[in-house]
């Protein structure tokens, strides 16, 4: 059962009992209150017949009408504490001696009344005083009899009263002392169960988010039942597992990430160290950075070279199909040994031949050159040589044959093709079945010429 509900149970049945017991409680209070009321009138009225026999006597004694007047007065005040008195429920037990105490008061005020009515003919008597002085003390006698029943009537509902008044007080005294205990036992009930929740429960919960907290991913809270602990070790169970997860992620990248850290670094170093001008370059055509042999190639330091864009260093006329080549390769194509020439700081012209490759994910083109410029001199030097010999050849007016013996292919010079009676055009090419090359001193002269064009044999005629 979840705890919520077994709270809500518990509550419910606290209040109900709580509920109970307070209106016990309330009505014996209203109880103990109704009787000590009822006794407190019983004690005015015990008082008001006191005040009223000290009227009598005071009439008795100086025979006045004042003392007759306060008599009367307080006699009306008594028959009204007797009328209240006779409405309590209270003193429903007591109902005989309140009607005695009614009878007997109701004739005490006749006998009083009849002696002071006594007391006024006996002033006039005359010769029958004498009767009327008997009477009267007749009279006064009945009238202290009664009295003192009254009074004995009334200290009887008094001491009635103080006995319902103790009750009803010892019995409020229980109530309280019930309803204290039941409050005591509630309370220790409650901490007993809230104790063994935080021993069984919340401890375990605590204990275990501590060690998890502490690093220890590998640990799991037992989370058996179904109450609200055991969703909430559930849940830490389940964030701890994505935890774990998330830990071994953030090592294997830590891990990677000081696998590629190692790697720029090496490579860095091999890009600072290495004799091979590099270089990164942006899209918008300006050098991010350039390594030391870059600077050594064109003899601006890096600052100057990364002030501008890479275009300026550019000789005029290859400014445009390096813009073009920039574009292919941002457009995906790779370079792949193209050549272009930059201007150096002293002026010279260098040929560079660069392979380079735009990297979409850093955005960046990554670039190495190899310095041509020899080549190309070289090259220059040969094309002219070749020129120079072919000149010397074709203004000699002899026949000159070669063989390539890499490829098997044997060709004529035009003056020769002519000595064989051949246009230009006749002979395409000449492979294997020919002759022995001449010897030295004899180069280009032939023994009957090439077999292939005496004897006929694969000779290659055009046409």
């Amino acid at each position: 059962m979840r705890i919520v509900k077994r709270l809500k149970i518990l509550s419910a049945a606290a209040i109900a009992t709580v509920a109970i017991l307070l209106a016990i409680l309330f009505s014996t209070i209203a109880h103990y209150q109704q009787e000590k009321d009822g006794h407190l009138l019983v004690d005015k009225l015990v008082r008001g017949l006191f005040e009223l026999t000290a009227f009598r006597d005071q009439y008795l004694l100086y025979r006045e009408p004042r003392p007759l007047t306060d008599w009367e007065n307080r006699r009306e005040s008594v028959n009204r504490l007797l009328d209240r008195v006779a409405g309590q429920s209270a003193f429903a037990n007591e109902a005989p001696v309140l009607a005695k105490l009614r009878g007997s008061f109701d004739k005490s005020a006749t006998i009083f009344q009849r002696i002071a009515a006594n007391s006024a003919l006996l002033n006039q008597a005359g010769d029958r005083q004498d009767v009327y002085a008997e009477l009267d003390k007749r009279l006064v006698s009945q009238l202290l009899l009664r009295d003192a029943n009254n009074l004995n009537l009334a200290n009887t509902l008094l001491d009635a009263g103080n006995r319902r008044v103790e009750k009803s007080y010892q019995y409020l005294v229980g109530i309280v002392g019930l309803f204290g205990l039941w409050s005591a036992l509630v309370t220790i009930m409650s901490l007993m169960r809230l104790s063994r929740l935080i021993n069984t429960r919340l401890l375990p919960l605590h204990q275990g988010a501590k060690r998890i907290a502490e690093g220890n991913l590998d640990y799991r809270i037992a989370c058996s039942g179904s109450d609200e602990f055991s969703e909430l070790a559930a849940a830490v169970n389940g964030m701890t597992a994505r935890l774990q997860d998330f830990a071994a992620q953030l090592r294997g990248e830590a891990v990677e990430r000081e696998r590629l850290a190692q790697e720029r670094e090496q490579y860095f170093r091999f890009f600072r160290l290495t004799t091979e001008p590099m270089c990164i370059t942006d899209p918008q055509g300006c050098f991010m950075q350039v390594n030391p042999a870059f600077e050594l190639l064109v003899g601006f330091d890096e600052s100057e070279l990364l002030a501008k864009p890479f275009l300026e260093f550019v000789c005029d006329e290859d400014r445009q199909k390096t813009a073009e080549e920039m574009a292919r390769q941002i457009s995906g194509h790779k370079s792949m040994a193209f050549e272009n020439r930059y201007v150096c700081k002293d002026g010279r012209l260098v040929h560079l031949s660069w392979t380079a490759y735009y990297d979409p994910d850093d955005g960046v083109t990554y670039a190495t050159a190899r310095d041509i410029t020899q080549r190309k001199l070289a090259e220059a030097q040969l094309a002219e040589s070749e020129f120079r010999w072919k000149f010397a050849i074709e203004g000699s007016g002899d026949g000159v044959w070669d063989w390539n013996l890499v490829t098997n292919q044997v060709n004529f010079s035009r003056r020769y093709k002519e000595m064989l009676g051949y246009s230009d055009r006749d002979i395409c090419g000449f492979k294997a079945g020919m002759g022995r090359p001449a010897a030295p001193g004899r180069q280009g002269q032939c023994r009957g010429g090439p077999r292939g064009i005496s004897g006929g044999q694969d000779a290659g005629l055009c046409g």
